[in-house]
């Protein structure tokens, strides 16, 4: 068995290092986003949202549930539906 330096073990570490970050460089080129990769242009004027569909975007509850009472949902009254948010959020004992 051959018997390697310390200078011989210093000179391999650092080739196996830049061979990794000669490696990470071209794998860090060659990365491609997933809607490239399906063809899909990268901005939302190629698919425009709906006004509610940007309220969820936005995770903005307020316009979505304006949105919601606009086009005439009532799910949201009664004692029925506070039973249920409260099942629903673990605060019924």
């Amino acid at each position: 068995m051959q018997q390697f330096t310390h200078c011989d073990q210093v000179l391999f570490a650092v080739a196996v290092v830049e061979y990794i970050d000669d490696l990470y460089a071209h794998f860090k080129k060659a990365e491609v986003s997933s809607n490239e990769l399906m063809g899909v242009p990268d901005n939302n004027a190629a698919f425009p949202l709906s006004p509610l569909g940007d309220a969820f975007l936005r995770k903005d509850l307020t316009s979505i549930h304006e949105i919601l009472e606009k086009l005439g949902y009532k799910d949201d009254e009664g004692a029925a539906t506070e039973l249920s948010f409260q099942t629903w959020t673990h605060q019924v004992h």
